[in-house]
């Protein structure tokens, strides 16, 4: 099947292979080779941003993974924060 693409290069960068390669019904590395032969990077899912105000009082009260848990986020960046704000972990 041929895929005409200028009904989708537009798209390439703004979601995942994936996402794309099923909307065009062709396999992922077919995206990727498409979009890299435009110079396109692939797309990143933004990052969460946390709002420390309400969690850095935490830091240091409870594990990293736990805290980690109720933000919904990485347990490394629960450390990393607390190391950050030199504060010692729980014990």
């Amino acid at each position: 099947m041929k895929i005409d693409w200028s009904k989708y290069d537009k798209y390439m960068g703004t979601c995942t292979d994936a996402e794309l390669a099923d909307e065009v019904d062709t396999s992922r590395e077919h995206i990727g080779v498409r979009r890299r032969s435009l110079g396109i990077k692939s797309y990143n899912k933004p990052s969460q941003v946390i709002d420390w105000d309400k969690y850095d009082h935490l830091l240091g009260t409870m594990s990293d993974m736990k805290l980690s848990k109720l933000i919904k986020c990485f347990h490394i960046t629960v450390s990393n924060r607390r190391n950050k704000l030199d504060i010692s972990r729980y014990k």
